[in-house]
C-alpha cells in the first residue's frame, strides 16, 4: 500500500489542504512545531480508522472555522489499483466512509476493511505508527518494566498483553483477596451477614402486635381529652395578652378625654398662620422689588444719556463699504501666500538648478544644448543595452582575473605541500628493509602453533620413554583391575536374581565398565610405546633449536615501529599521486583562464567603444560610464522640469502684482473717511476699520436695550404697588375670620386652636390602637377587665400560661408516644418494611454473585492470555527475533550479535560482539532505544498480508546523535524497498544530511 495524496476538508488547524506524496521511497515531511505535523498523522489513522468518540481520551482535532469535518486519501494497492477512501463526519459517530475505486464504483466500511486485510487500530498503532513517546518511555521504566515493555513490544508492537494480563490479575486482587478486609468481595460478605441479622429481628418483632393495639386505644382517648383542655387555656392566655396590651392605652384615652371636656370652643381660619406668613413674605418681597426697580431707572435714564453722544450716524453706510472689501481681503491674502510662495518656490527652483549645473559643471552657456538635449524612452533603453553589455564584460574580466589569482594561490600551495610531502618519504633502501624483515616475522607466526605442537610431542615423547620402563607394573595393574570387575560382574548377577533386578544391574555394568577400560588402557600404552621413532625425535630438536635463535633476533627488532613507518608511508606516497594529478588539473585550468581573460579584454574594449558613440549621438560628454550616464540623463530630465516650472511662475507673479494696486487704494480711502491713520499695512488698516465699526454696532445696541429696559423697568414698577395692594386686603381678611385686631393676637389665636387639634388626634390613634388590638365586638369587656383589674393583669396572665405550661407538657408527650406507636403498628400491619429488608439481602446477595462471576471473568481472561504467549513464543517469536536480531546489529554497528529469549522467561537477552550477554536494564539508553526499534521494524516487515502498509514515524530518532541517527535512517532505506515510509520532523539537520524527498508543511504550494 503507497499513501499518494492526502486531501483535508477540515482537520484540527488544517482547512481545504492537499499534499502529495513521492512512491517507493523514504519521504521526509518537514514542518516547525506547531505546524501540523501530529496533526496530519493523526488524520492519516482517522480516515482509515474513524474519528475519536467522545468518551474516548483521544484527541478529537474537529475544526473550528470550517463547518465539514473528515477529508480523503489516494492510495495504490497491489489488489485495487489506485482507491480514493474519504471519511465525513455526518451521521455516524466514527464518520461515514466512502470508498471509490479506480473503475468508478464505490463502496463503504467493509470495502475498507477488505482493503485493510483485517488489521486493527490497535495493531496499526502498534505496528506500523509510532512516535518519540515509546522511546521516552524507557527512561522512567523499572528493570522489569522495561524487560516486559520490550517483550510485550515483540508480540504485539505495544504494551497490551503483558498489561493486559497486569491488569487482569489487578482486577481480580482488587475484588477478592482470601484474608482481605477492604475488597469488595470481602466488604460485600459482611454486608450481608449484617442484612441476615436484621431480617431475623423483624421476625421477632411480628409477635407483640396485639399489645401495641389496646395501647394505641388508650393514648388516643387521653390525648382527646388534653386537647379540649388545651384550646380553652389557649383562648384565656391570648384574652388576658390583650388585655395587658390594653390597659396603658385605656387609661391615657381616658385622661385625654377628661381634659377635652373643660376647654371651649374657638374660631381660627384653615392653615391661618401658615397663610399669613406667606402673605407678609410675599408683601416684603415686593416692597424690596420696588425699591430695586427705582434705582435701575435711574441708572438706566443716565447710560442713554452717554450713549447718544457716542454712536455716529453715518456708520452704516462706511459698514457696506468694510464688508465689501473684507470679501475681496480674503483674495488678497490668498493671493500674498501664493505669491510669497511663487517665489520661495522659484528660490528652491533655482537651487536645485544651480546644484545640477555645478554638479555636471553645466555653465549658462550650455542652456541651449540642454535644452535640445534627447532623453526620450528609446535613447534610455539603448542606453541601458549598452551599459548591460559593458557591466557584463566587466564582470567577466573581473570574475576571470579573480580566478586567475585563485588558481595561482592554489598551484604554489600544493607545489609546496608535494615538496613538504616528498621530503617525509622512506628511502628505497629502508622500505625494502623494513618489507624484507616484517615478511620473516610473519613467516615465524605463520609456523608458532606448530611450534607449540613439536613442543608438545617432544614433552610426550620424554614421557612415553619414562613409562617404558613401567609397562610390566602396568600389565599386571590391568589384570587386577579386569579380576575386581569379574567379582562385581558375578555379584551383580547374584543380586539381580535373588532380590532386587535394579541393583544387580547396576552393579554388573560397574563389573563391566572396569573390564574394558583395564583392557583399552593396557592396549593403548603398548602401542603408544612401540609408534615413536629416534628420527621423528631428531627432527623435532631441529627445527626447535632454529626457530629458538630466530626469536631471539626477533625480540631485538621494532616490529610495531617498522609497521607504522610502512603504513604512514604508503599513506605519503598516495597523497604524493594525488597532489601530482591535482597539480596537473590545476594547470590545465590556468591556460583555459588565460585564454578566456584575453577574450574578455577585447570584448570590454569593443563595447566602451559603442558607450561612447551613444553619448556623442545624443548630446551628451564623452568619458563617463553608463551608470553615470544614466544619471546624467535623469538630471538632464529634472533640469528641463525645472527650467519650464522657473518660466510659467514667473507669469503668476506678474499677474498677482496687477491685482493687488487696485485693492490697496481702496483701503487707504476708507480708513481716511472714519478717522483711521494708514500705515501701508492694507490688513492692518482693514483690523483697524473693523474694530471701529463693531465699537459703534456695539454702542448703538447698547442704547437700544438701555432704551428698552427702561420702558420694561417702568411696567413693573406699576405691577408692584398693584401687588402690595392686594396682600394687604388678604391680612384684613384673616384678622377678620379669627375675630382678631393684629398679628400678635392672631398668632396666640392660632398657637391654641394647634393644641386641641394634636389632643383630639391623640384620641382617635389611641382608640384606633385599642380597636387593632381587641375585636370590636370584645373591646368593651376587655376594657372593663382593664378598669377591675389593673396593676394586677400580669399576675393573672402569669397564673394562666403556667396552666397552659403543664398542659402542653401533658399533650407533647401524649403525641409523641401516640406517633411512635401508631409507626410501629403501621410497619407491622403493612409488613413492607420487613419486604423492604427481605428484599435487600437478596439484591446483595445477588451483588455477591455478580462480583463473583467478573472474577471469574478476570481469572479465564488471564489464563488466555498466558496461553496467547505461549503460543507466540512457540511459534511466532522465532522469526521475530531472528529479523530484530539483524537490524539490531546493523543498528549497533555490530557491538551486539545475538538476540533471543528464553522461553517462559518474557525477557530478552543480548549478546555483545565479546561474548558477554545482558538484559535490557543493563544497556545504555541508547542502546535500549535502539533494540525497541529493532522490535517494532522487525514486527513490521515480517506482518504477513497482501499489502505491505507504510510505516508513519514521528519524530523517534531527535535523541540520536549523528553516526546512530545515520544507522537507522540506512535501515529505514531499506525497509522502503518494500514498505512506503513517511517520517515527520520539524529539524532541519535531517533534512540536510539525508537529501530525501521533502514535503515542507511551512510552503503554501506543496508538492
Amino acid at each position: 500500500m503507497i499513501i499518494k495524496k492526502i486531501e483535508v476538508y477540515g482537520f484540527g488547524k488544517w482547512s481545504n489542504e492537499t499534499f502529495h506524496f513521492q512512491e517507493g521511497s523514504l519521504q521526509l515531511v518537514f514542518g516547525e512545531n506547531e505546524a501540523g505535523k501530529s496533526t496530519l498523522m493523526a488524520f492519516i489513522q482517522a480516515i482509515f480508522y474513524g474519528f475519536p468518540k467522545k468518551n474516548e481520551r483521544a484527541k478529537s482535532y474537529e475544526p473550528l472555522h470550517q463547518n465539514q469535518y473528515g477529508g480523503a486519501i489516494t492510495i495504490w494497492t497491489k489488489s485495487k489499483g489506485v482507491v480514493r477512501i474519504e471519511r465525513v463526519k455526518r451521521n455516524r459517530v466514527r464518520g461515514d466512509v466512502t470508498v471509490q475505486f479506480s473503475d468508478g464504483s464505490e463502496s463503504g466500511e467493509e470495502a475498507l476493511q477488505s482493503i485493510m486485510g483485517g488489521l486493527n487500530e490497535a495493531a496499526f498503532q502498534g505496528i506500523f505508527s509510532f512516535n518519540l513517546k515509546g522511546l521516552q518511555g524507557l527512561e522512567n521504566m523499572k528493570a522489569e518494566e522495561i524487560n516486559e515493555f520490550l517483550y510485550d513490544t515483540a508480540i504485539t508492537g505495544g504494551p497490551s498483553l503483558l498489561s493486559s494480563e497486569k491488569e487482569a490479575e489487578t482486577q481480580m486482587q482488587d475484588l477478592f483477596k482470601a484474608r482481605g478486609k477492604k475488597t469488595p468481595v470481602n466488604q460485600q460478605l459482611r454486608v450481608l451477614q449484617e442484612q441476615d441479622k436484621r431480617v431475623q429481628e423483624w421476625q421477632r418483632k411480628l409477635a407483640d402486635y396485639r399489645n401495641l393495639v389496646a395501647n394505641n386505644q388508650q393514648l388516643e382517648e387521653s390525648l382527646l381529652e388534653l386537647e379540649k383542655q388545651k384550646q380553652g387555656y389557649e383562648q384565656q392566655v391570648l384574652k388576658w395578652e390583650r388585655v395587658k396590651k390594653l390597659l396603658p392605652l385605656q387609661q391615657r384615652y381616658r385622661n385625654l378625654q377628661a381634659k377635652l371636656d373643660e376647654e371651649p370652643a374657638l374660631s381660627f381660619p384653615e392653615k391661618g398662620e401658615d397663610r399669613l406668613d406667606r402673605t407678609l413674605e410675599k408683601k416684603k418681597e415686593w416692597e424690596g422689588f420696588l425699591e430695586e426697580e427705582n434705582e435701575r431707572m435711574h441708572l438706566l435714564e443716565n447710560k442713554v444719556s452717554t450713549l447718544r453722544k457716542v454712536v455716529s450716524n453715518d456708520w452704516e453706510s462706511s459698514q457696506l463699504i468694510f464688508q465689501k472689501l473684507n470679501k475681496q481681503s480674503g483674495v488678497y491674502t490668498e493671493q500674498q501666500r501664493t505669491k510669497t510662495s511663487i517665489i520661495e518656490k522659484l528660490r528652491q527652483l533655482k537651487k536645485e538648478r544651480n546644484f545640477l549645473e555645478d554638479e555636471w559643471g553645466w555653465g549658462i552657456e550650455k542652456t541651449p544644448f540642454l535644452l535640445e538635449r534627447k532623453t526620450t524612452r528609446a535613447v534610455k533603453d539603448e542606453l541601458a543595452s549598452v551599459d548591460t553589455r559593458v557591466k557584463k564584460s566587466e564582470h567577466e574580466w573581473t570574475s576571470l582575473k579573480t580566478e586567475e589569482k585563485h588558481l595561482e594561490q592554489e598551484y604554489r600551495r600544493l607545489s609546496g605541500e608535494l615538496t613538504d610531502t616528498e621530503k617525509k618519504l622512506l628511502s628505497n633502501d629502508k622500505r625494502e628493509r623494513y618489507y624484507e624483515c616484517l615478511s620473516r616475522v610473519q613467516e615465524y607466526e605463520s609456523v608458532k602453533p606448530q611450534l607449540a605442537f613439536m613442543e608438545n610431542r617432544q614433552e610426550l615423547l620424554q614421557a612415553e620413554d619414562k613409562r617404558s620402563s613401567s609397562i610390566q607394573q602396568l600389565f599386571d595393574t590391568s589384570l587386577v583391575r579386569i579380576g575386581i570387575g569379574s567379582i562385581l560382574l558375578l555379584l551383580g548377577g547374584w543380586i539381580g536374581f535373588t532380590n532386587d533386578w535394579v541393583i544387580g544391574t547396576v552393579i554388573g555394568v560397574i563389573g563391566i565398565t572396569f573390564v574394558l577400560a583395564s583392557l583399552g588402557r593396557k592396549q593403548t600404552e603398548i602401542n603408544n610405546n612401540n609408534s615413536t621413532t629416534p628420527s621423528e625425535k631428531h627432527h623435532i630438536q631441529l627445527e626447535l633449536e632454529k626457530w629458538a635463535s630466530f626469536q631471539d633476533e626477533i625480540d631485538q627488532w621494532p616490529v610495531e615501529e617498522w609497521k607504522h613507518l610502512l603504513k604512514v608511508d604508503e599513506q605519503f606516497r598516495q597523497k604524493v599521486e594525488q597532489i601530482q594529478l591535482a597539480l596537473q588539473q590545476w594547470e590545465r585550468r590556468k591556460a583555459e583562464n588565460a585564454t578566456e581573460l584575453q577574450r574578455t579584454c577585447d570584448q570590454l574594449f569593443t563595447e566602451k567603444r559603442e558607450l561612447n558613440k551613444w553619448a556623442i549621438n545624443y548630446g551628451f560628454d564623452e568619458g563617463f560610464t553608463g551608470e553615470q550616464y544614466q544619471e546624467m540623463m535623469q538630471d538632464s530630465v529634472k533640469w528641463k522640469e525645472l527650467y519650464s516650472k522657473e518660466l510659467s511662475l514667473n507669469e503668476q507673479l506678474a499677474e498677482i502684482e496687477s491685482m493687488n494696486k487696485e485693492f490697496r487704494g481702496e483701503v487707504k480711502k476708507l480708513a481716511s473717511s472714519i478717522g483711521v491713520h494708514y500705515t501701508g499695512d492694507d490688513l492692518h488698516a482693514l483690523y483697524q476699520i473693523e474694530n471701529w465699526l463693531i465699537d459703534q454696532k456695539e454702542s448703538q445696541s447698547a442704547l437700544n436695550q438701555h432704551i428698552d429696559h427702561l420702558e420694561e423697568a417702568n411696567v413693573k414698577k406699576k405691577a408692584a404697588i398693584s401687588r402690595i395692594s392686594k396682600q394687604d386686603e388678604e391680612i384684613g381678611r384673616l384678622f377678620k375670620e379669627a375675630q382678631v385686631t393684629g398679628e400678635e393676637e392672631f398668632r396666640a389665636r392660632g398657637e391654641q386652636v394647634r393644641v386641641n387639634r394634636k389632643k383630639y388626634a391623640e384620641k382617635e390613634s389611641l382608640m384606633l390602637q385599642m380597636k387593632a388590638i381587641s375585636p370590636s365586638e370584645r373591646l368593651e369587656d376587655e376594657m372593663a377587665l382593664c378598669e377591675m383589674w389593673g396593676e394586677k393583669i400580669e399576675e393573672k396572665q402569669q397564673e394562666v400560661q403556667q396552666h397552659r405550661h403543664l398542659l402542653n407538657q401533658k399533650h407533647r408527650t401524649a403525641v409523641e408516644q401516640v406517633t411512635e406507636m401508631k409507626q410501629d403498628l403501621k410497619v407491622l400491619e403493612d409488613g413492607q418494611t420487613y419486604q423492604d429488608c427481605l428484599q435487600s439481602f437478596e439484591m446483595e446477595k445477588k451483588q455477591l454473585q455478580t462480583m463473583g462471576k467478573q472474577w471469574a471473568v478476570y481469572a479465564v481472561a488471564k489464563e488466555i492470555i498466558q496461553k496467547t504467549k505461549q503460543v507466540y513464543e512457540k511459534e511466532r517469536q522465532p522469526a521475530v527475533i531472528q529479523r530484530a536480531e539483524f537490524l539490531f546489529q546493523k543498528l549497533t554497528n555490530g557491538a551486539y550479535v545475538r538476540l533471543f529469549a528464553p522461553l517462559g522467561e518474557m525477557k530478552f537477552i543480548v549478546e555483545r560482539q565479546d561474548g558477554e550477554r545482558f538484559e535490557p536494564v543493563d544497556l545504555s539508553q541508547g542502546t535500549c532505544e535502539l533494540l525497541y526499534l529493532s522490535i517494532r521494524f522487525s514486527l513490521a516487515t515480517l506482518y504477513q498480508r497482501e499489502e505491505a502498509f507504510p510505516l508513519i514515524i514521528d519524530e523517534a530518532f531527535v535523541n540520536f546523535d549523528a553516526s546512530r541517527r545515520k544507522r537507522v535512517m540506512n535501515v529505514l532505506k531499506e525497509l522502503a524497498e518494500d514498505h512506503q515510509v513517511i517520517y515527520f520532523t520539524c529539524h532541519e539537520y535531517v533534512v540536510k544530511e539525508e537529501g530525501l524527498p521533502l514535503l515542507s508543511l511551512d510552503q503554501t504550494i506543496r508538492t
